[in-house]
């Protein structure tokens, strides 16, 4: 979840996703990571699964590592996008005896724009808001609990 620091600045930290659909260069370039490592947000505007999609990858030699979270895909569009924000991304850990969803570690740093909300796009959107009542009784009993209507039903 994103947070802002004392000094201001928007930080969130997150594993990186879609390791396992990189080539093995790719993985393997992973494992030689360290701490502080920079990596570099890359909008991918051609993605046809994501429109808000961005990928990191490396410095030299350039390499696609995966993709940031789609939780966190839109916020870091945005502020990628904004010159001033100046977004950085560092190595956080390497997870080399984890399964791939769990391998790097990375965080994200840059300054706050002025009006900027996170998680504010329509991804963000609760489908339906949900009554924490509806849902327990809902589990006492055997009504089943649709939560895109918010309601129960036999």
């Amino acid at each position: 979840v994103p947070e802002r620091t004392l000094e201001g600045k928007y930080r969130t930290v997150f594993f990186l996703h879609g390791i396992s659909h990189m080539p093995p260069e790719s993985v393997a370039r992973i494992a030689g990571l360290t701490k502080g490592d920079n990596l570099f947000p890359m909008l991918d505007v051609q993605n046809p699964f994501d429109h808000n999609a961005v990928c990191l990858r490396t410095a030299d030699p350039a390499m696609i590592l995966g993709y940031c979270p789609r939780y966190i895909a839109p916020d870091l569009r945005v502020l990628a996008e904004d010159q001033s924000a100046f977004v950085s991304v560092t190595v956080k850990k390497v997870n080399l005896d984890a399964p791939a969803q769990f391998r790097l570690l990375c965080e994200a740093v840059c300054t706050w724009p002025e009006h900027f909300v996170p998680c504010s796009s329509n991804e963000h959107i609760l489908i339906n808001p949900l009554s924490i009542d509806k849902v327990l009784d809902s589990l006492n009993s055997s009504m089943v609990f649709d939560r895109t209507l918010g309601k129960t039903y036999a």
